[in-house]
C-alpha cells in the first residue's frame, strides 16, 4: 500500500510538470508591448535599450525570472499548472545605476511596477501561435494589466543589438569583453540580488571572476555610446 501511494504521488507530481508549459522556458522573450489601465505602452529601441528581454528558467529546483531595461529586475517563482500562473516568492531590482534617458527611466518605472504591483497575486500566462511561425507569450496581473511578448525582436531600430559581448559564458575564471569600436569606460558586475560585486574603470578588456560564487551575474558596461547590460554565468 505504501509503495502504491507513492507511485500515484509521483504520478501526480509528474503530471502537474508536465502540464507546465515548457515553451515558456525555451524561449527568450522580447517585450512588444504593455497594456496599462487599457493604454498601450511600447518599450523604448535606442543604443542605451535595444530591447527589453525576459528570460524564464529552471535552476535545479528553482523556477528563476529575470529582465532587462537598464536595470534588471529578477526573482524566483512557483507554478501552478493547472491555471497557467505563477506567484513571484521573491522579486528584487538591481542597483545598476538606472537610465541616462529620461524616456528610457520612465518607461523602466511603468514597466518593473507592472511586476511589483502585482506580485501578492498570482499571474496568469498564454503562450499564443502567431506569423511567421513565431510564439507570443502574455502576462496578466491580477488587475488586469498585461505584458505582451515575442520569441523573436520586431524592432526596426537601428541599435538592435547591444554594442559589446562577454565570452565565455558560462565563465569559471577570466570574462573577456568585446566592444569594437566603442572605447570601454566603466564595467560593473551585480549579482543577481542587486548587490555590485566590483567595478572598473578604463577600457577593460577582461575581467577575473574567478573569486566569484556560482550563480548568475549581471555586466553593465558603459561607453560613450550608452550602457548596456548583459547576463553571464559563473560555474
Amino acid at each position: 500500500m505504501k509503495t502504491l501511494l507513492l507511485f500515484l504521488l509521483a504520478l501526480v507530481t509528474c503530471s502537474s510538470l508536465l502540464a507546465q508549459n515548457p515553451e515558456l522556458f525555451e524561449n527568450t522573450w522580447y517585450l512588444e508591448r504593455l497594456s496599462i489601465d487599457n493604454t498601450d505602452v511600447f518599450p523604448p529601441s535606442n543604443s542605451e535599450v535595444p530591447h527589453v528581454d525576459a528570460i524564464f528558467e529552471v535552476n535545479g529546483e528553482t523556477n528563476q525570472f529575470w529582465s532587462t531595461v537598464c536595470e534588471s529586475l529578477s526573482g524566483t517563482m512557483v507554478f501552478d499548472n493547472s491555471n497557467d500562473q505563477f506567484s513571484y516568492l521573491e522579486l528584487y531590482q538591481s542597483l545598476c545605476g538606472g537610465c541616462t534617458d529620461a524616456d528610457n527611466a520612465d518607461f523602466e518605472s511603468t514597466y518593473f511596477q507592472f511586476y511589483f504591483n502585482n506580485s501578492a497575486n498570482p499571474f496568469t500566462y498564454a503562450i499564443n501561435d502567431v506569423e511567421n511561425d513565431d510564439k507570443q507569450l502574455i502576462v496578466t496581473g491580477e488587475n488586469g494589466n498585461q505584458a505582451f511578448y515575442r520569441n523573436t525582436v520586431l524592432s526596426n531600430a537601428v541599435f538592435s543589438e547591444t554594442f559589446f559581448s562577454v565570452y565565455p559564458n558560462p565563465v569559471s575564471e577570466t570574462l573577456f569583453i568585446i566592444s569594437e569600436n566603442n572605447a570601454i569606460q566603466n564595467v560593473s558586475v551585480f549579482a543577481i540580488n542587486g548587490q555590485l560585486t566590483f567595478s572598473e574603470k578604463g577600457n577593460t578588456q577582461h575581467l577575473d571572476v574567478s573569486a566569484l560564487s556560482n550563480g548568475l551575474y549581471f555586466i553593465r558596461v558603459a561607453s560613450e555610446q550608452g550602457t548596456s547590460v548583459q547576463k553571464f554565468i559563473k560555474h
